[in-house]
Parts: structure tokens; sequence; C-alpha cells
């Protein structure tokens, strides 16, 4: 299978929520967990089923950034049957700056603290970044 994705997606398990802009009840919020994300889009698992074609306004709140408004336009729909739910994978259709540089700079957080060795790389640096600006002797 050959990758079509123009951005990374970094795995989380982030409780948001979203509204269903086709419904027969567009301002209802209903809740969903966004399962990864990335610049270009998001997936999302859902408790009701949601056709394609809709349009959905999600709201994702970023762990130590801003909250992420966005309207995204379903790509793929699965049901998930031993959960009773739905995962929805969908592209971001009208996303601001803004929260575009919040998602990156989420993934650039996410991806250091992967990596074992990067948390004491940084420390270092502010370590001797401190000790660059201190006092001439």
């Amino acid at each position: 299978m050959v990758e079509r994705r123009k951005s990374v997606r970094i795995e989380c398990e982030l409780l948001s929520s979203f509204r269903d802009l086709d419904s027969q009840e567009p301002g209802r919020i209903e809740n969903a967990v966004v399962r990864n994300i990335s610049r270009g889009g998001v997936k999302i698992r859902v408790d009701e089923f949601i056709p394609i074609q809709n349009r959905l306004y999600v709201y994702i709140p970023l762990p130590a950034f801003q909250t992420v408004e966005a309207q995204v336009a379903p790509l793929w729909v699965v049901e998930l049957p031993d959960e009773s739910a739905y995962e929805i994978g969908a592209r971001f259709i009208d996303i601001g700056q803004e929260e575009e540089d919040a998602i990156q700079d989420f993934q650039y957080q996410a991806l250091l603290e992967k990596m074992p060795f990067s948390q004491n790389i940084v420390k270092d640096l502010l370590k001797d970044s401190a000790q660059d600006t201190g006092p001439d002797d």
C-alpha cells in the first residue's frame, strides 16, 4: 500500500467533541475521541454513525496548547463492532493558520516525549543556555 499522506500523524487519545453540520440538529454537540492528528486531518472515534458526505465541525483541546476548532470532511467511516462505535478519517477543509501551528507544536512536543534521550538533551541545552547568560566572572 502506498502512503498518500502529506503530513505526519501523531497517535493520541484526546477527548473532544464535534457537531454534524449536515444532521437534523446541526447545533447538537457530540463527544468524540481523537485517535490521531496531523496538519492535514484527524481520525476520530464516535458513538453514532456519520454519513461520509456530512461535514463536521470539531473541537480538539490540545494539552498545553489551544483548542483547535475546524471543519472537516470525512474520507472514510469504519464500524468498530467490538466497541459499538465508529472511526472516521477526515481531512481539514476549513482551518486557520493558528490552529495548524498549534497542531504542529503539539506534534513536535509529542515526538520529543517519545524520544527517551530528548528530555536529557533539552535539559542539557537549557542548562548550558542558562550558564551562558549568567554574569561574567
